[in-house]
């Protein structure tokens, strides 16, 4: 009984699973070495290497590179973080 109570509270704290989540997980590539230039192979490679399904992409540049690198290793390219200006204001 006092196990079954521990479960049910471990289920309700989040801190145990009701099942296999099957959603996948991936990293943003501030993680992976973006502002340190790491070159896009290498950052695939470790994304590969750390279990991460794939990465989220910063910027509009070099995107089809990326996707080789990501797609050559059976990883995905889950979003692109780009920043829009809306104002018409151009930064300095």
């Amino acid at each position: 009984m006092k196990l079954r109570c521990l479960m049910l509270a471990l289920l309700a704290a989040g801190l145990m699973p009701a099942e296999k989540l099957s959603n996948p997980f991936f990293v943003f590539d501030n993680g992976t070495g973006r502002d340190q230039k790491v070159p896009l192979e290498e950052q695939a490679a470790l994304v590969k290497r750390t279990g991460y399904a794939g990465l989220g992409y910063t910027g509009a540049l070099r995107i089809p590179e990326m996707l080789q690198a990501l797609e050559s290793r059976g990883l995905k390219m889950f979003s692109i973080y780009v920043a829009v200006r809306v104002d018409g204001v151009r930064p300095s």
